[in-house]
């Protein structure tokens, strides 16, 4: 419903925050970028996994330059969700894009916004065998190569029992240092500096 509810906000002269996906389809985000033109209103399309503490951490150490260029990236998103398909029952629509639009974006997002712009993809996709009701490819392992010259990997596994810790991570090698979660180092320090 994201085409539906921002095209009435924009008519109504609201500006517009819109978490992904912005648009299912090409011909709505047409319609929509044509009435953000027509009226002059904002309209942001959040990401929230950039808005996370330590990834605005992370990526400050990088934009400051402690910790160099990135070498290597790795994002990941791992949720079992099948407690969130009883709570959402439209989720379990086959049509719907749901683990690569709706999911794999978070960490596909935040390796391309550590190392930019990918120019090489290549993939791997199984089915966990834990959505009954929505078999199908539903795990992802995703290799990167950046136009600037580092590679990454993305891990989106949605088919599988939640393991301990965290759901989202970020492990980032540069040239002068490297971050993994909360922790970073600097080249010549014995110790992680919190």
């Amino acid at each position: 419903l994201h085409a539906e509810h921002c095209l009435a906000a924009l008519e109504a002269g609201k500006h517009v925050v819109c978490t992904k996906p912005m648009v299912t389809r090409l011909e709505d985000a047409q319609r929509l970028v044509a009435l953000v033109r027509q009226t002059g209103r904002k309209f942001l399309v959040g990401q929230t996994m950039r808005f996370k503490d330590r990834y605005v951490a992370a990526k400050g150490l990088l934009d400051s330059g402690l910790i160099g260029d990135p070498v290597y990236v790795e994002a990941s998103y791992v949720h079992d969700m099948r407690p969130v398909l009883r709570r959402t029952p439209w989720r379990r629509d086959p049509s719907a894009k749901l683990w690569l639009v709706g999911a794999a974006c978070h960490p596909l997002d935040l390796a391309q916004w550590f190392a930019g712009e990918v120019a090489e993809v290549s993939a791997y996709a199984n089915d966990g065998g834990t959505l009954a009701d929505r078999a199908g490819q539903n795990n992802f392992v995703v290799n990167l190569r950046f136009r600037s010259g580092a590679i990454g990997r993305v891990l989106a596994l949605f088919g599988i029992i939640q393991p301990p810790g965290s759901m989202d991570e970020l492990g980032l090698c540069c040239t002068r240092g490297s971050v993994l979660g909360m922790r970073y180092t600097v080249d010549g320090e014995r110790e992680p500096v919190e």
